[in-house]
């Protein structure tokens, strides 16, 4: 037996999950208000790379379009030497 003084009071609330998850406050840590903020942050996150994906997806179709008036151009003359 160790001499520690505590009440079954603060045992319960020691040992109560919902309550260790609700009062727990540190930075990355399981309180709902704590969750809510990270939540908050990786949406901000996800909707940058979003835009950043939309932005590349733009430059790829463009490249793309470019490249096929390119191909065109040379099989039309390539057409245009054979006649």
């Amino acid at each position: 037996q160790r001499d520690i003084d505590i009440s079954v009071g603060e045992l319960k609330g020691i040992l109560d999950a919902e309550l260790a998850i609700r009062n727990t406050q540190s930075l990355g840590g399981t309180s709902p208000k704590e969750v809510c903020r990270m939540i908050g942050e990786f949406e901000v996150h996800l909707s940058r790379i979003a835009g950043h994906i939309d932005t590349c997806q733009t430059q790829i179709d463009d490249a793309r379009q470019e490249t096929l008036q390119i191909v065109d151009e040379i099989l039309g003359k390539i057409r245009r030497m054979k006649n």
